[in-house]
């Protein structure tokens, strides 16, 4: 399993646990710890060396954990501008101290393999979790105690990770390196020793286990593991700057140690020192020192799990996540902002906009949304203050639109309320009712009563006067309404519903204006269920309608929606049409069917714009489908324009 994670996943897996981040700078003493128990000869060992994990269907066990970490960074490390680099700390500039500390209850359920054989399956959750970096609390810390599922096979080895959908990176992260670094694999038959090749979010190591001499009994022995080297890098995969894409990781000493019994469905406990040094070349990166223990614990689940896996699976794509997030805040912004009213925190968030370094300007926009979640109110007055300034003597267009941006990023039911006020609300200028229009469907997961909101703020710009500005308003609202349900948006049961209406609304509508918006908001829509109630508007004998009918299909990721745009584009006669139907084709799902419809239209349009609208479909799509370039070629032997040849030449060589 190949693990990818982002730029700031790699930040907190340089502080986090044993084989962390892409780095894992864990950096400390080599230590020896020995559990109680009463001691066995190593003889004896030998003949329980053959020892697989074997939980009951159903058993849960539960676990308290720590981890302590101190790094120290190069500041090439954070060469790469990343915005999420935490400050230096102390005097010496030139370097990035980081401590970590951690703790939590972890829970997990045994659930029966699929197939007789297979792996078995867990799900598994933290609880009372506790987490700060330099003494504040990262702001992803409390997605860790989300649902994730796992596998695990009977030699103890972990895979198959799935997680609440939509948590952030660095939450994934700290639950890989909790599972990863309690791994502890089987031997393959009876010996006192043993070698294996791992996985953690580092990449792949070698590591060396050995029963210990030190302590064990009928019912459990203690095991030694040593990592030894790391084999393969997931740096290599980073693009965030050359250092870190030649780096590799040095274990200078390390060593767990692991009470397993003899029988049984997990690991007792665990407790790990390890030593690692980041390096890229002969410049050292960084080194960390981390200390992780865990240890089983009689504690029940605050939640209980459920009753079988498929149910536990289905629970990961709850969208309470979604909800929840938009409420997170980060502790140390919070200090900054807590006695501040709206004016004085535009005035901090201006002031670091004029500044010209790009890291003051992103700060700025954190300051701003962080301020616009933990005072949700404060995005009504913000677009009231934004409203009495038409000639933006205080805010310049610039802030203006990452301002109305940063309120749909913030999130909040109170954001969205704010936006739909300031839509409808006539008390507010024109502008105003024009940019929140064009913001209301930018929220991440758009509340339900966004959807009856719009429908209400269409319904009443309808009845209004033929005003120039009112019909834009109007065509807005129904590119909003599609935009509610696009295949981006987070709320999946308010999709269907967005579906539904637009096509209730086209199938009432005999003006032919209404049908061409309404057509192109399902385009904003793209979902195929409505696929069936676009199809009869082909058949319309206005070709401003039927051009709208195929912009309709655009984002419908379905085969049959290829295949009603090859039926119907070979059916039509006009080639005004046609073209336009060809220009939208870059956007769609691309498929095999696919380029093997536009190779060999391409060598049958003749018009030029189609032609480079169908050399785009072949050239974007040519490292999946290697065949594209033959038909490009072909196309060049037709001796194009001069412009589709510019084309082309993008994808081939002359």
């Amino acid at each position: 399993m190949k693990i990818t994670m982002n730029t700031r996943t790699f930040l907190l897996g340089l502080t986090t646990l044993a084989g962390l981040g892409l780095a894992a700078l864990v950096f400390s003493h080599l230590g020896v710890f020995g559990f109680s128990g009463e001691s066995t000869p190593f003889e004896k060992m030998s003949e329980m060396a053959d020892f697989v994990y074997a939980p009951e269907p159903g058993e849960t066990l539960a676990y308290r954990f720590s981890l302590d970490s101190e790094s120290v960074l190069s500041p090439e490390i954070f060469s790469a501008g990343n915005s999420h680099a935490p400050s230096p700390a102390g005097k010496n500039a030139d370097e990035t101290k980081l401590a970590m500390k951690t703790s939590g209850d972890l829970f997990l359920k045994f659930y029966p393999p699929e197939n007789k054989g297979g792996n078995i399956r867990v799900a598994g959750a933290v609880a009372d979790y506790e987490q700060t970096l330099n003494d504040a609390t990262p702001i992803y810390a409390r997605a860790v105690t989300y649902p994730f599922v796992f596998e695990m096979n009977p030699k103890g080895y972990l895979s198959g990770f799935r997680f609440t959908h939509g948590i952030p990176e660095e939450a994934k992260s700290v639950i890989w390196n909790i599972l990863y670094t309690m791994q502890t694999a089987c031997p393959k038959g009876k010996g006192d020793t043993w070698r294996t090749r791992e996985i953690d979010t580092s990449g792949q190591y070698q590591a060396n286990y050995s029963f210990s001499p030190k302590g064990g009994n009928d019912r459990e022995f203690t095991v030694n593991k040593v990592k030894e080297k790391y084999l393969k890098s997931n740096a290599a995969d980073n693009d965030m700057n050359p250092l870190l894409r030649a780096s590799t990781v040095r274990i200078e000493e390390s060593r767990a140690e692991t009470l397993v019994p003899a029988k049984g469905a997990w690991i007792i406990k665990t407790r790990l020192k390890e030593s690692t040094v980041m390096e890229s070349g002969k410049k050292q990166l960084g080194k960390s020192d981390v200390i992780f223990t865990a240890e089983r614990a009689d504690k029940q689940p605050p939640t209980a799990f459920a009753a079988t896996f498929g149910e536990a699976l289905s629970a990961l794509s709850s969208q309470r996540w979604f909800k929840e997030k938009y409420s997170i805040t980060d502790s140390i912004l919070d200090k900054q902002s807590r006695n501040l009213d709206l004016n004085d925190a535009l005035k901090v968030f201006l002031d670091m906009r004029k500044s010209l370094a790009s890291a003051d300007r992103r700060k700025a926009e954190a300051f701003m949304l962080n301020y616009l979640r933990l005072f949700p109110k404060a995005a009504f007055d913000l677009i009231k203050a934004m409203d009495a300034d038409p000639k933006k003597e205080r805010f310049s267009h610039e802030n203006q639109l990452l301002l109305w941006q940063l309120i749909a990023e913030a999130g909040h039911e109170d954001a969205q309320k704010a936006v739909i006020d300031a839509v409808t609300n006539t008390a507010y200028s024109d502008l105003t009712h024009m940019r929140a229009m064009a913001y209301v469907h930018s929220f991440e997961y758009p509340e339900d009563f966004m959807l009856d909101a719009l429908w209400n703020a269409y319904g009443a710009l309808d009845k209004q006067s033929s005003d120039k500005t009112v019909k834009e308003l109007t065509t807005m609202a129904l590119y909003a309404i599609g935009g509610l349900g696009s295949v981006d948006k987070l709320n999946d049961s308010l999709k269907p519903e967005v579906g539904k209406s637009l096509v209730e609304n086209l199938r009432k509508t005999k003006d032919t204006a209404e049908q061409i918006t309404l057509l192109e908001a399902i385009g904003n829509y793209g979902g195929s269920d409505v696929l069936s109630q676009v199809e009869p508007y082909f058949s319309s004998k206005d070709e401003r309608v039927r051009m709208a009918s195929f912009n309709a299909l655009r984002r419908m990721d379905d085969p049959a929606a290829f295949d009603a745009f090859t039926g119907h584009y070979d059916k039509e006669t006009s080639q005004n049409v046609k073209s336009a139907a060809l220009k939208l084709l870059p956007g769609m799902t691309p498929s095999e069917k696919m380029m093997a419809w536009s190779g060999k239209e391409v060598l049958t349009v003749t018009e030029a714009d189609d032609q480079e609208a169908l050399t785009k479909v072949l050239g974007e799509n040519m490292k999946t489908w290697p065949d594209n370039e033959k038909h490009l070629r072909a196309l060049l032997s037709k001796k194009p324009s001069n412009m589709v040849k510019k084309t082309v030449y993008r994808y081939v060589a002359p």
